[in-house]
C-alpha cells in the first residue's frame, strides 16, 4: 500500500509529460471505459492553460521562461505543472465532477492572463466560469477601493467565501491548490514561507474544519509540519526527517501491508470496500509527544493504523458480532482483539502493529474523510473576516431574546460594536444576565447583554477601550474615531496658528 502523503510529494518531482500521463491513467483507473470523453476535455483545458500562461500574461515584466518558452514558477518548473498536480490531487481524492476538474486546471487564468470569465463561458460553460471565479483573488484595482488597514488576505478570503456560498465544491480546488503550494514552498524565501503558513492557519484551517474535510486537513497539517521543521532544523533536530528515517528502518520488519491484505481478503464479500488509513508524520509526532518518545526512537507498536470496513448503507452493514467471529475463526485468529466499541474495535497483529477497525457506511465514510459541502458558511465582509472565521462564532442574546452571532472571546465592547458602530460609540454602561458589569467583561455563549447608550454628543469612545476588545471590527472602529478626533484637533490647532 502506498502512502498518499508521499505520493503527493512525489508529484512535485514529475515532468509535465509524466504528470499528464498520470492524469490519464488515474482517470482511466477510477472511471473505467467512460473516461475517454472526459480526458479529451481535460486535455483541451491543459492545452489552453499552457497557451494562455505562456503567451498571454497580464504582466509579463519580471516573469521567467525556460528554453521551451514555458512560463516557470519560482522553483524553476513549468507553471503548468502546478495546476496538473492540483488536478491529480482532486482525482485521487475522488472529486470526479468534470466541471471541477476543468476549473482546477484553469484556476489561475483570471488572475494571471487575459483569459476572462466571458471567454470561459464561451469555450466551456457558465458553471466552469463560476467555479474559476470562486477561487480567484480580489484584483489589485478592487483592493485599492477597500478600506485602508484591511490586509490583502482578509480581502481575498472574504470575497472567496462570498462567491463560494453557492458553489461550495470550489473550496476543494482551493484546498488542493494550497496543498500543492505548500509542497513547493521551499523555493520561496523563509519569510514568505512563514507568511504562507500563517495565512493557511488563519484562513484555510477554519474552512477545512468547517467542512470537516479531514483528509485535506491531514495533508496540509503534514505539509506545514515538514516546512516548519525544515526552517528550524538549522542547529536543532528535524523531527519530520527523523520520523521518516525511523519509518524506513521499521519497514523492514513491519507487516502492515500483509495484515491489511489479510483483513481485506476476509471481508471483501461482506463489505463493499476495505480501506487502510496511515498516520501522517505530523500525527505520529503528536502521538510521540503524548507518550514522551523521541522522533528517532519509536517502534511500530507506538503507531496506530486505521482500517475502515465500508458498507453500501447502514442497513446492509453486518453486525459487529459477525465481524468479530470472522476474526476469531479465520486466518486472522492469531490477532489480539481488545477495546470493543459500538461499531469499532482495536486489534494487534502478530508483530505488535496496532489497528483500529471501524465499521461504517459509504456515506458516513465520505463525510468523515472528505467533509460536507452543505456546511453553513459565515458571509463576512473584509472588515470582519478574521473575527468570524479565525476566532469562530457563538450565540448570545439581547434583552428581547433576539439571538446574535458574535466572535468567540468577545467582550462587551466587541458586542456593542458588532451590533452597530453607533451603539459602540455612544455606550455608557452594560448589563450581562441582569448584572451591571465593566465594559471589558468577556462574554460566554447564551449570555443576555443589555447596552445602555447616552445622547450624542456627550458619551465618547475612550481610547483605552482598544486594549479591552478582541475583535478587529471593534479595534478598527475605535481607531477610526480616534483618528478623526486627532485630525479634528490638528485642524483646530492649525486654524488657531493661522489666526495668530
Amino acid at each position: 500500500m502506498f502512502s498518499l502523503y508521499s505520493l503527493y510529494q512525489d508529484y512535485v518531482h514529475q515532468p509535465t509529460e509524466q504528470l499528464i500521463e498520470l492524469i490519464e491513467n488515474e482517470l482511466s483507473g477510477f472511471l473505467g471505459l467512460g473516461y475517454a470523453e472526459t480526458i479529451s476535455e481535460i486535455k483541451k483545458c491543459i492545452r489552453l492553460a499552457e497557451e494562455k500562461t505562456n503567451y498571454h500574461q497580464k504582466s509579463p515584466e519580471g516573469k521567467k521562461f525556460n528554453k521551451k518558452g514555458e512560463l516557470t514558477r519560482v522553483s524553476g518548473e513549468p507553471y503548468i505543472n502546478h495546476p496538473l498536480r492540483v488536478l491529480l490531487i482532486l482525482i485521487h481524492e475522488r472529486l470526479f465532477d468534470e466541471d471541477v476538474l476543468k476549473a482546477a486546471i484553469m484556476h489561475d487564468l483570471y488572475e494571471d492572463t487575459t483569459y476572462t470569465y466571458e471567454d470561459v463561458k464561451q469555450d466551456f460553460d457558465k458553471d466552469v466560469a463560476d467555479l474559476i471565479d470562486c477561487v480567484t483573488n480580489v484584483s489589485e484595482d478592487q483592493k485599492q477601493k477597500i478600506e485602508v488597514g484591511i490586509s490583502a488576505e482578509e480581502q481575498d478570503y472574504a470575497e472567496i467565501i462570498r462567491k463560494c456560498s453557492e458553489h461550495k465544491i470550489a473550496f476543494y480546488i482551493k484546498f488542493a491548490d494550497r496543498l500543492d503550494n505548500l509542497m513547493t514552498l521551499d523555493a520561496m524565501p523563509i519569510e514568505k514561507q512563514k507568511k504562507k503558513i500563517e495565512d493557511t492557519r488563519n484562513y484555510i484551517f477554519p474552512l477545512l474544519k468547517l467542512f470537516r474535510a479531514n483528509r485535506f486537513l491531514k495533508y496540509i497539517e503534514n505539509a506545514i509540519f515538514k516546512i516548519e521543521e525544515g526552517i528550524k532544523s538549522v542547529g536543532s533536530k528535524n523531527r519530520y526527517a527523523a520520523i521518516n528515517t525511523r519509518l524506513l528502518q521499521t519497514r523492514a520488519f513491519s507487516s502492515i501491508e500483509q495484515t491489511f491484505r489479510n483483513v481485506e481478503k476476509e471481508f471483501k464479500k461482506q463489505f463493499s470496500e476495505v480501506r487502510l488509513i496511515r498516520p501522517s508524520n505530523y500525527e505520529i509526532s503528536q502521538r510521540l509527544f503524548d507518550i514522551n518518545k523521541d522522533a528517532s526512537d519509536f517502534c511500530q507498536s507506538d503507531i496506530r493504523y486505521d482500517i475502515y470496513l465500508i458498507s453500501p448503507s447502514q442497513q446492509a452493514m453486518p453486525k459487529l458480532n459477525t465481524v468479530l467471529t470472522t476474526f476469531t475463526t479465520s486466518k486472522l485468529s492469531s490477532y489480539s482483539i481488545e477495546d470493543i466499541g459500538e461499531n469499532s474495535f482495536y486489534f494487534m497483529d502478530d508483530i505488535r502493529n496496532h489497528y483500529r477497525v471501524y465499521m461504517i457506511s459509504s456515506h458516513e465514510f465520505n463525510i468523515h474523510q472528505y467533509g460536507n459541502t452543505e456546511a453553513e458558511l459565515p458571509i463576512p465582509t473584509p472588515n470582519d473576516i478574521y473575527d468570524r472565521l479565525v476566532m469562530g462564532e457563538m450565540y448570545v442574546y439581547t434583552p428581547k431574546h433576539e439571538r446574535v452571532k458574535i466572535p468567540i472571546g468577545s467582550t462587551v465592547i466587541d458586542f456593542a460594536f458588532c451590533i452597530h458602530t453607533e451603539i459602540g460609540k455612544h455606550m455608557t454602561e452594560a448589563f450581562v444576565n441582569g448584572k451591571r458589569v465593566p465594559l471589558h467583561t468577556k462574554l460566554n455563549p447564551d449570555d443576555v447583554i443589555q447596552i445602555i447608550t447616552g445622547e450624542y454628543p456627550k458619551p465618547e469612545v475612550q481610547f483605552e477601550w482598544i486594549l479591552y476588545c478582541e475583535t478587529r471590527v471593534a479595534k478598527r472602529a475605535i481607531y477610526k474615531v480616534m483618528k478623526a478626533r486627532m485630525e479634528d484637533l490638528i485642524e483646530r490647532v492649525n486654524e488657531l496658528e493661522r489666526k495668530t
